[in-house]
């Protein structure tokens, strides 16, 4: 009960404060409330004051006795019973040790304080009798022991720190059990930080570890615990950092490093392991540099089975054994031997944890050992607790939990083909008997059946691949994995022969035949879970277990096919099945999570495609004379990314040119390989590698163009004769836009054609943009290659007819005016054009109309004079300016200055060499002006004297010539899928009907067809530039006059001669 609340204040030189009790009392405790505190709820009025925050406190008792002998009254004392109380701030409660003999009616207070507010608790003392009763001594019954409740006995808990963890739990904002161990046992925290407010939660930030510090101060450092989830990179960064504190071996350091690991020790786990990971223990100690203080230290943190399993090497016990056998003092061979044991012991007590035939006297003896002193024990303890290969031994499962247990690893390990052909399993296995918790009788019936196939063997195995089922189950797979794995076995051991002759015997098949056989069947079943509309998934693993097997059989492919390749159309379906099995690994990689099995499986395989291309491409494995399986794969794969059947089809197609990219040698493969490829795979692909280039995107496109060209190298022409392709098919787009017959198809056929000029300028600009080798190259071939030059002028001059405006196009022409030294003169003028046409474009930024005009200006003043048209360029100029006059913001000095350049050069050469007056049309005077006021105050005398002389001269005409607008190409375009088809089917043509029969009595040349008169009559020029070989008179039929050329060589006659005469007539 509350006896007393009161604020004390000392008085007196002696600083104290009394309190007279109006009866005797027993005080059981006393409360002290700091200042503004309410120490009763109920009543809010009454506030706390005690100052200062902290300070001691005497606390005198005046002792009243309450019993007398013989039924007399108590006599009155004046004895003082003192009690100290600390008061360290915040509410403290402090217990009084009063006896029923006695009670107090004072109180007197002493000590360094200002105030005090204190509740004083306790009861009322009353009068007892005089004497005690008699005491009777009784007979008790013996007690028999009792059992620890199951509840709270830790051997028989599933987790043995659960009883604790459910302890601590009771306790409000209780620090968890990890930390209690070690600040117990192991780190004494200082006074400071005990009446830290964040106490216990005082981590060391190993971060901030300074870089001059020694190991003295990381043993300072480690004084404090390490915060349990520190991130394992920052422990390991700090075990290395004192790692390489270590120096040359002396006293000093090896104590110094004994302490930091015995301070480790009851640490994170990962800081142990990462910091006996980071000492090198022979750079540290030896013989001469063990004494019993730190062989005391090495002790304790050997505690830490860890740092056990490090200690315990043929190094460190014999420099521990050479320390006991020497001549040291008797404590430090103690000490040694001590460690010796415990190292040692270690692994006896980590078997006796988990083996119920281990040695427990030992394991015991390690026991005791560990615990005869305070910090080993805590050590010890923290390591059972915190290191999960220990705490997993710990845990005591109740005997159907267990057997449930081991039957999910059953089940877990069945998964694994290469657990099932292990004798021990196969035993296991057959040896089941139901029931069972968790195996049912058909997953036993499927466990059985692949063991007893893989206890059968080789013959089992080839049983089973020659005669698979059609329905793919989880279990007809799982048995299919294993044979796999027996195969691989089997191979291993060198019984290839057997092999060979078994799946002969059995099938009458050889052992690659049936291998690509299956893998194709079940690469179609992998694929149809992948399609556009993919059919429902009854069991989900089943596609995990489908990567699984066909993970496995590319593997064994791999393997055997070095030994028995592959050729013609079995060759070329095995890749179109590898490169199947490729797009659907990526799909699989997307629509599943990247933790699941099916994922992680997928990607496996993935790696396993390209491993198989890869080796099926090897260059140095062909024979001489063949043609190379490069070849071969490259030319199957680019045929078959055409071919989508019922996947997404841009997927299908950037999955295949992901195959083919890591298909393509490295730019550091060897010399040799890269020849093979350039030489004799590309030039014999090029129009199948046309045909899939056209169908990837612009950056696929550019990217594949532009490894092609680095990997030529300009040996052979591969991106010379891709971009003329490309600009051949640019001209033929262009061409087909003039045609027109305004039907709806046409329209649409338009659009595609707009659309793919479109792209090839963005292809074009990909190329050119940046520093790259291909950048150069395309900038240099396209200006000075006479056929580049001639075909991409024919374009530029095309898309100026048709008034194309795209600013990429632009970009081009700007890019291509970079430098204009080695430039064809074919070029100067149509990219002039381009040039005003984007000054013109209202699209153009008007951060790029300045260099645009700078650039036109300086290529078009080379063109010679009589080619220009003046017309043209005025009504460029013209709409030009009247651009200019709309939008007053691209009105800058720069473009001012340009401008001014541009129209002086266009006035004086219209005078001089067209003999004519300058016109501008498409622009009013008003408009002119406007623009030419507002550049001309900004230009330099000079300058403003040239456009002056220009405005006099020119002739202005508000009118231009009539057009249909400018052709903008389209960025994207939307089309139903059905007008798609439409546009892309093929257009039908009637076949031809049969000729008339006519009568057999017809003459005998007449069943013979003679070329024209014309095609026996060839240019001079043909002789030394066609592609066909010219005979002069009758010197093809001289030559087969002579008796070699008459033998058979089993060549067909050659189907490119030209016979005729190139001679003068005689």
């Amino acid at each position: 009960m509350l006896l007393q609340w009161c604020v004390l204040e000392p008085h007196g030189p002696g600083s104290l404060a009394a309190i007279r009790f109006s009866s005797p009392v027993r005080v059981q405790s006393i409360s002290i409330f700091p200042t503004d505190s309410q120490p009763f709820a109920g009543n809010a009025e009454i506030i706390a004051r005690t100052e200062p925050q902290a300070f001691y406190l005497e606390v005198y008792f005046n002792a009243h006795p309450i019993t007398a002998p013989d039924g007399q009254k108590a006599k009155v004392t004046n004895a003082l019973v003192p009690t100290f109380l600390a008061y360290a701030g915040g509410q403290m409660d402090f217990v009084v040790g009063m006896s029923k003999e006695h009670a107090t009616r004072l109180m007197i207070v002493k000590g360094a304080f200002e105030s005090v507010s204190m509740a004083i608790y306790g009861e009322v003392a009353s009068e007892t009798p005089s004497s005690p009763p008699t005491y009777t001594p009784k007979t008790y019954a013996s007690v028999d022991p009792v059992p620890t409740p199951r509840a709270l006995d830790p051997s028989n808990a599933n987790d043995p720190t659960q009883l604790a963890r459910q302890l601590l739990s009771l306790i409000p904002d209780a620090p968890p059990l990890e930390l209690i161990v070690r600040l117990m046992f192991c780190l004494k925290p200082s006074h400071d930080d005990w009446d830290s407010p964040d106490f216990p939660y005082l981590y060391p930030d190993l971060e901030q570890l300074p870089e001059e510090a020694d190991l003295e101060q990381v043993s300072e450092y480690l004084m404090r615990p390490v915060a349990d989830d520190i991130k394992e990179d920052v422990l390991a960064q700090f075990s290395d950092t004192v790692g390489g504190m270590i120096g040359e071996k002396d006293g000093d350091q090896t104590y110094l490093v004994a302490g930091i690991l015995s301070r480790v020790a009851s640490q994170n786990p990962e800081l142990a392991r990462t910091m006996i990971q980071a000492l090198d223990l022979s750079a540290v100690f030896d013989a001469s540099n063990l004494d019993e203080e730190t062989l005391s230290k090495l002790l304790n943190a050997a505690a830490n089975a860890d740092i056990a399993r490090c200690m315990n090497n043929d190094y460190f016990l014999d420099v521990l054994k050479s320390v006991a056998d020497s001549g040291a003092t008797r404590e430090t061979r103690t000490a040694a031997q001590q460690l010796t044991s415990r190292i040692t012991r270690w692994l006896v007590l980590e078997d006796a944890l988990s083996n119920t035939q281990g040695d427990f006297p030992e394991a015991a003896a390690a026991l005791a050992d560990m615990s005869s002193q305070e910090a080993s024990f805590g050590v010890w303890l923290a390591s059972m607790i915190t290191h999960q290969d220990l705490v997993t031994k710990l845990y005591d499962d109740v005997p159907s939990k267990g057997g449930l247990d081991a039957e999910h690893v059953l089940i877990n390990l069945a998964e694994n083909p290469q657990a099932i052909v292990r004798p021990e399993l196969i035993k296991c296995i057959l040896n089941l008997q139901p029931p069972h918790s968790f195996i049912t009788a058909q997953t036993r019936s499927n466990l059985r059946e692949a063991a007893l196939m893989a206890d059968d063997g080789l013959e089992g195995a080839v049983n089973e691949l020659v005669h698979t089922p059609e329905q793919l189950t989880p279990e007809s797979l799982l048995s299919l994995r294993v044979a796999l794995v027996v195969i691989a076995s089997e191979l291993d051991e060198d019984h290839e022969y057997e092999v060979v002759q078994a799946f002969w015997r059995e099938g009458s098949r050889s052992l690659l035949t049936c291998l690509v056989s299956m893998f194709l069947a079940i690469v179609e079943e992998v694929g149809g879970y992948f399609t556009v509309h993919p059919p429902p998934l009854s069991n989900p693993s089943l596609v995990t277990h489908l990567f699984q097997a066909l993970d496995e059989l590319l593997r064994l492919i791999l393997r055997v096919i070095p030994t028995y390749p592959l050729v013609g159309r079995a060759f070329r379906a095995l890749v179109i099945g590898t490169s199947n099995l490729f797009v659907c690994t990526d799909a699989a990689d997307m629509l599943y999570s990247q933790s699941s099995p099916t994922c992680a499986a997928a990607q496996e395989t993935r790696q396993s495609c390209l491993d198989l291309v890869r080796s099926l491409a090897d260059t140095s494995a062909s024979p001489e004379g063949s043609r190379l399986g490069a070849h071969v794969v490259l030319q199957t794969l680019l045929e078959h990314g055409l071919h989508y059947e019922k996947r997404d089809p841009a997927h299908h197609i950037l999955q295949v040119f992901c195959l083919i990219e890591f298909l393509l040698p490295m730019p550091d493969s060897e010399d040799a390989h890269v020849a093979a490829w350039v030489q004799h795979v590309i030039p014999n692909v090029l129009r199948p590698l046309w045909s899939f280039s056209q169908v990837l995107d612009v950056e696929s496109k550019a990217h594949f163009v532009r490894r092609l060209v680095e990997l030529d190298g300009g040996v052979v022409g591969i991106g010379d004769w891709m971009l003329q392709e490309e600009l051949k098919e640019m001209f033929e787009a262009l061409q087909a836009l003039t045609t027109n017959d305004n039907t709806q198809a046409d329209r649409k056929r338009r659009i595609f054609r707009q659309y793919q000029l479109s792209l090839s300028l963005r292809f074009l600009l990909d190329l050119m943009g940046g520093s790259s080798t291909a950048a150069h190259w395309l900038t240099t071939w396209i200006t000075t290659d006479e056929d580049a030059v001639h075909t991409f002028a024919q374009c530029l001059w095309s898309l100026l007819e048709q008034d194309v405006q795209s600013l990429q196009l632009t970009t081009i022409a700007k890019i291509l005016c970079q430098d204009i030294s080695s430039m064809n003169p074919e070029l100067f003028y149509p990219l002039s054009l381009i040039l005003l046409q984007g000054c013109k474009n209202v699209h153009t930024p008007s951060s790029e109309l300045h260099v645009l005009i700078k650039a036109c200006r300086e290529i078009i003043a080379s063109v010679p004079p009589p080619n220009l048209d003046a017309d043209r360029l005025g009504s460029d100029l013209g709409a030009i300016f009247a651009t200019l006059e709309t939008n007053s913001a691209r009105r800058n000095d720069e473009v001012g200055n340009e401008l001014t350049q541009l129209l002086t050069w266009f006035v004086t050469t219209t005078l001089q060499h067209k003999d004519s007056t300058p016109v501008l049309r498409g622009v009013t005077s008003e408009a002119f002006d406007t623009v030419c006021d507002s550049i001309q105050d900004n230009l330099d005398p000079v300058a403003r004297a040239d456009l002056d002389a220009s405005r006099a001269s020119l002739i202005l005409i508000d009118e231009i010539s009539p057009s249909a607008g400018p052709l903008i190409l389209p960025e994207t375009i939307e089309l139903p899928f059905h007008e798609v088809e439409d546009l892309v089917r093929p257009i039908e043509i009637p076949l031809p009907s049969t000729p008339p029969r006519k009568a057999l009595n017809q003459d005998v040349l007449s069943l013979v067809t003679i070329s024209p008169p014309t095609a026996l009559i060839r240019s001079p020029t043909a002789f030394t530039t066609g592609l066909t070989k010219t005979y002069t008179k009758n010197d093809f039929r001289q030559l087969r006059q002579i008796p070699s050329a008459r033998q058979n060589t089993s060549r067909l006659p050659s189907m490119h001669v030209d016979v005729g005469s190139i001679a003068d007539s005689p």
